[in-house]
C-alpha cells in the first residue's frame, strides 16, 4: 500500500497535483507544479515492496536538486512502517 502510494501515478497524484510517466524501474516521473514548473524524475529502481530510488534529472523551483539520487527503505515496525530515506550523500531523513 505504501509502496503503491509511492511508485504509481494514482498514489503519487495524491502527495502532488499531475504526475505523468511510469513509476517502474527504468521509467520516468514528470510532477507539474502549475505554472511553476516541474519535477523530473529517473526511477533508477522499484523493489517492491522493499524499496525504490529516484535520481532527479531536473527541477525549475530549485537546480541544485538536479543529480540528486533519493533511496526509500520501507520496512515494517512495531507500530506500523518504517520509511528511511536517503537523500543524496549528506541529508538523511526518517519519516
Amino acid at each position: 500500500m505504501v509502496f503503491d502510494a509511492l511508485t504509481s501515478l494514482t498514489g503519487l497524484a495524491g502527495w502532488w497535483s499531475t504526475v505523468t510517466g511510469s513509476g517502474a524501474a527504468g521509467g520516468e516521473l514528470r510532477v507539474a507544479h502549475g505554472d511553476a514548473g516541474s519535477l523530473v524524475i529517473s526511477v533508477d529502481t522499484a523493489d517492491r515492496p522493499r524499496s525504490f530510488a529516484w535520481t532527479v534529472l531536473a527541477y525549475s523551483l530549485n537546480s541544485e536538486w538536479a543529480g540528486t539520487r533519493i533511496t526509500f527503505l520501507l520496512s515494517p515496525d512495531v507500530v506500523g512502517l518504517f520509511i528511511w530515506a536517503r537523500i543524496g550523500d549528506q541529508r538523511q531523513r526518517s519519516f
